[in-house]
């Protein structure tokens, strides 16, 4: 797992060890005094100043969001501050505890930065849904309540139609939006718009190019739209990247024709990174 937020969390906030199993010296000594058998699954474990664990020790922890989360809890656990992009990648892991909800509006692009700027929402998604351009998102209800969510929709114009995926939902939106709120019963009438529509502003910036995550993406598209501030959506590493990659594109705009846009999938961040790099050094 080589995800550069991660990467970054580690060298920047941890002191890291590596520890190879079924070897001897003292990598034999260090798995015996942490009573780690040499044949685990790899395992990270995160200790404070006296070796003591920070985070229950668990096996076969795989997913980047999982990962970001348990360092998040281990930095909370040594009382140190949790940067914000070590938080934005572990929103993922938080899933369970997310909402959907869906609104119709005149142009999704809009609504995608209006809506996704807003504190709670972690990701949005262009569609079509009964021949209307929507955006469906996922929010956080303890940090956005529905019924917020729902009038700021509103106050954006982008609420034309509200489509309620719960009863409770479907009674709240009819209390804000009256008859402009119906039940979205049929989850398969939603279709997804085309990749270049996704998250617009973002797909035609520069920006495009950087190792993003997931609510990293919904955040700077809404700032690039909004004219937000945009760096504090970034790590300290990714904010060096991307002045690079402008400065680089300013001065030839097809040297990073040989590439693509960052992969969504956040399991090859990493090996992008690298051949990012390449490119801006090559030139």
């Amino acid at each position: 797992m080589t995800h550069p937020l991660l990467v970054e969390a580690i060298e920047d906030q941890f002191v890291p060890v590596l520890v190879y199993n079924n070897k001897g010296g003292n990598d034999k000594a260090l798995l015996q005094k942490f009573n780690e058998p040499s044949w685990n699954n790899p395992v990270i474990r995160y200790l404070d100043e006296t070796e003591k664990d920070l985070v229950p020790r668990k096996e076969l922890v795989l997913s980047v969001s999982e990962t970001a989360q348990r360092m998040v809890t281990a930095l909370q656990g040594a009382k140190r501050e949790v940067p914000g992009y070590l938080q934005a990648a572990a929103a993922p892991a938080r899933g369970s505890e997310m909402e959907t909800a869906t609104f119709a509006m005149y142009c999704y692009w809009e609504g995608e930065a209006q809506l996704g700027a807003i504190d709670g929402v972690y990701s949005t998604r262009s569609a079509w849904r009964d021949g209307l351009e929507v955006v469906v998102l996922r929010f956080h209800p303890k940090e956005v309540d529905y019924k917020t969510l729902v009038e700021k929709a509103i106050g954006f114009k982008c609420a034309s139609k509200i489509f309620a995926h719960s009863q409770q939902q479907l009674t709240v939106a009819k209390s804000v939006a009256g008859n402009r709120a119906v039940l979205a019963k049929d989850a398969s009438a939603v279709r997804m718009a085309k990749a270049s529509d996704q998250r617009y502003y973002l797909t035609n910036s520069p920006l495009k190019y950087l190792p993003l995550c997931e609510l990293q993406k919904t955040k700077v598209n809404a700032a690039l739209r909004l004219q937000t501030d945009i760096a504090k959506h970034l790590s300290p590493r990714q904010q060096q990247l991307a002045g690079k990659i402008v400065k680089q594109l300013k001065s030839d705009p097809q040297s990073l024709a040989a590439i693509d846009s960052a992969p969504a999938n956040e399991n090859l961040l990493g090996e992008y990174l690298v051949k990012l790099n390449k490119e801006l050094t090559a030139r």
